[in-house]
């Protein structure tokens, strides 16, 4: 065990010298060193970030995206139709949970402010296909989901309650105006 410190103490010490006798090669070897250390660890954080990260869903290996083939030549598919999910939720025998979701960009109005926000407006099936429950409040039920049910209704995302509104935990029942997008 003392002979392997000796050793080791004496090529530490040899390799000092050396470098202190070549400062230029020094730099040089360093400045490699951390460039490629530097690189490969942005190029695994991105792979690992874009590739291999599930999605922060519960069984996210389980979600599933229907699309319905084009009729167009070229196109690739397009997303399910209401009256398709219609159907396929009446004859549903394999998924656990089935909801639709359509992104837009309305203008979010909340008293005298006026915000343009990013939402998705979706079904009662969507978020227990995702497996996802808000923190403070309900999300939707079936009877809302009914040709005239109540669909007044608004699920805030997490960073839209924490930044607009404070994490404020009195927020339901207040009332937002906001021009809704007709559903595709």
């Amino acid at each position: 065990m003392t002979m392997l410190g000796d050793v080791l103490k004496r090529n530490l010490l040899q390799s000092w010298r050396h470098l202190c006798r070549k400062p230029s090669f020094c730099i040089v070897v360093v400045a490699t060193l951390a460039l490629g250390i530097g690189v490969n660890t942005a190029m695994f954080s991105l792979t690992y970030g874009l590739l291999l990260r599930p999605f922060p869903y519960a069984n996210p290996d389980q979600l599933v995206r229907l699309r319905t083939d084009s009729t167009r030549p070229g196109q690739a598919g397009v997303d399910i139709s209401i009256p398709d999910i219609v159907d396929y939720r009446a004859s549903n025998r394999t998924f656990v949970a089935m909801g639709i979701f359509a992104e837009r960009n309305i203008d979010l109005v909340d008293g005298t402010s006026a915000q343009s926000v990013n939402v998705a407006l979706t079904t009662p099936g969507a978020f227990k296909a995702l497996g996802v429950s808000p923190l403070v409040g309900r999300t939707f039920l079936e009877e809302e989901d009914q040709p005239g049910g109540d669909v007044y209704k608004t699920v805030l995302s997490y960073e839209l309650w924490q930044a607009r509104y404070g994490r404020d935990r009195n927020i339901l029942g207040r009332q937002i105006r906001t021009p809704w997008p007709a559903i595709p």
